[in-house]
Formats: structure tokens, C-alpha cells, sequence
């Protein structure tokens, strides 16, 4: 065995499995992060109604453009939420998923 770990194995939370039994998968997800040192006032005053409000499927391409500026974009905290988001995924045919969390990033 390489020093790296079993080859051609996936390494999961529960040890290595074969790639083939990941299914659909997620990979590059954040349930919990904390972006907040990254925060930036938006210059425009027609970006500064986005600060503080909640994200809404009307405004979720705008969001990429100034993410920095969208607080309920930066922090996804909420445990009892990424499990009922999690939940959704598996009952939509999900199987695995790669998790980027990042809490404190600075």
C-alpha cells in the first residue's frame, strides 16, 4: 500500500470505497462557511439594497457579481438548515458529496 493510502480507492468519513459507488456527486460544496473577512460596502448605491437582505432566486446572478457585498451570501451557518438542504439533495437522487466547509477563514 502507498504511503498516500489505497490507490484507485475514494477516501469517505466511513474509509475508502471504489470510485464507482459515489453515484451523484457534489463536488465542491460549502454547508457551513464564514466569509464574512471578506465583506465589501459596494461603491454603487444601487448595489448597498443587497447588504443586509435575504437572497432571493430573482437575484441570485447578481450575487455572483458582488458577493463580497451580500451578507447572507458569506456566512451559511445554520446546522438544522444544511441538514434539510441535505436531506432535499439525497431525496433528489444525490449520493455523495465533497465538503469545502471553511468556518473562520481568514
Amino acid at each position: 500500500m502507498s504511503p498516500l493510502g489505497p490507490s484507485g480507492k475514494v477516501q469517505t468519513v466511513l474509509g475508502p470505497i471504489e470510485p464507482g459507488s459515489l453515484g451523484v456527486t457534489l463536488t465542491h460544496e460549502h454547508l457551513l462557511i464564514d466569509l464574512a473577512c471578506y465583506f465589501q460596502m459596494p461603491d454603487e448605491a444601487s448595489q448597498r439594497g443587497y447588504v443586509e437582505g435575504p437572497v432571493t432566486m430573482d437575484m441570485l446572478g447578481k450575487v455572483w457579481e458582488i458577493w463580497q457585498a451580500v451578507r447572507d451570501q458569506q456566512r451559511l451557518l445554520d446546522e438544522s438548515m444544511a441538514v434539510e438542504e441535505l436531506l432535499q439533495y439525497r431525496l433528489a437522487g444525490g449520493s455523495s458529496l465533497v465538503d469545502a466547509t471553511s468556518i473562520g477563514i481568514a
